[in-house]
Formats: structure tokens, C-alpha cells, sequence
């Protein structure tokens, strides 16, 4: 069962990505939201935040790579895939856990 602290994290961080998506943020203070929020999160399975975890990781060397680059944005084709399909995959996991969690 999720307590009521850990959904409010859990809706932060749908928020944060929502944020992102909309231009509100750039993708370091994604990250770095989102690694606060996922580590603040106590009564979720290990496997689950791994999972987030994992994702997160692959937001990072996004923005890294961009970083090398000389870049503030992400500009490649392929990297905006991969951003736009960890996000949803972020997204999904954090759905599923909540309606799992309202049943």
C-alpha cells in the first residue's frame, strides 16, 4: 500500500514531467526533481524504484551527451526518441503503480 506522502511524491513527479514536456523546465532540473522525488519515496518496491532509476539514467546521458555537445536542448532526432520514450515509460510506471495501489 502506497501512503498518502508517497502519492503526493508520486503526483510531484507526474507534475515535474508534465513541467517538461511543456517547456516549463529544462532537462537538468528534470532530473534532478525527479531523482529527489524518487529518493524521498519510502514505501515503494525496490524493483519499482529501480525501474525509475533506470530511466532516470538514460534522461542523464541524454543530457550529458547534449552537454558535450556545446547544447542546452536536446537537437537530435534520436535522442528526443529516447527522452520522449523514457518519459512515457516514467509516466506509465508511475500510473500503474497508483492504480495498482487503488484497487
Amino acid at each position: 500500500m502506497i501512503s498518502k506522502y508517497d502519492r503526493k511524491q508520486l503526483n510531484l513527479m507526474k507534475r515535474q514531467l508534465s513541467y517538461f514536456k511543456n517547456d516549463k523546465i529544462r532537462i537538468g532540473d528534470l532530473i534532478g526533481e525527479m531523482e529527489f522525488l524518487l529518493n524521498s519515496i519510502q514505501s515503494v518496491d525496490q524493483r519499482w524504484k529501480q525501474n525509475i532509476d533506470n530511466e532516470l539514467e538514460v534522461l542523464e546521458e541524454i543530457y550529458a551527451d547534449a552537454l558535450d555537445k556545446g547544447l542546452n536542448t536536446i537537437e537530435d532526432d534520436l535522442s528526443k526518441q529516447l527522452l520522449k520514450q523514457s518519459i512515457s515509460n516514467i509516466l506509465i510506471q508511475i500510473s500503474a503503480l497508483m492504480q495498482k495501489n487503488d484497487e
